[in-house]
């Protein structure tokens, strides 16, 4: 029964997860969990507990929902809905094949988009890099600085006040 499609009450069960709690990670994440409706019954794939799981983790650590979105569309594979607007599944090899062919054009542009930002961030590391280490070169120079009154005021001789009035000094 692993590999099997199953209702959503026996996955929920299967987790011992609340039937409720399963059916609100089904409806927001839906683009990511196989499903398949026959007769008005939905039957869920045999990933789809493994991704509930996944999902119930994230929400323990705190995320938000878009940001479980985010996690999941890097790890999970998108679901494509192929049906049209009338919900049957008359798309023709060649709809199929051009609604595939746009996704992963989609796709692509998103990671063009990504790796641009990417190059955009290294560059400002390396800019931050290199204003940190003129920084740390300028705190150098003025800690010496610091450091070199006190050497003159160690090397002259002290003098008392009544002795710099009769100018005479001690040793």
């Amino acid at each position: 029964m692993a590999g099997a499609w199953r209702l959503i009450t026996e996955v929920a069960e299967n987790l011992n997860m609340p039937e409720s709690t399963a059916r609100r990670y089904v409806k927001l994440f839906n683009e990511f969990i196989p499903q398949r409706t026959v007769n008005r019954v939905t039957r869920y794939g045999p990933e789809a507990a493994e991704i509930l799981l996944q999902v119930a983790e994230f929400y323990r650590q705190g995320l938000t929902t878009a940001e479980v979105k985010e996690r999941l569309s890097g790890t999970v594979p998108q679901v494509l809905d192929m049906e049209d607007a009338e919900g049957s599944t008359a798309l023709t090899p060649v709809e199929r094949l051009a609604v595939a062919l746009e996704t992963l054009a989609n796709q692509r542009a998103a990671i063009e988009r990504i790796d641009e930002r990417g190059r955009q961030l290294e560059a400002k590391d390396r800019e931050l890099e290199e204003k940190i280490n003129d920084i740390q070169t300028r705190l150098q120079q003025l800690e010496e600085q610091k450091k070199e009154p006190q050497k003159i005021v160690n090397n002259s001789r002290v003098m008392a006040w009544w002795r710099k009035l009769f100018k005479r000094e001690t040793v």
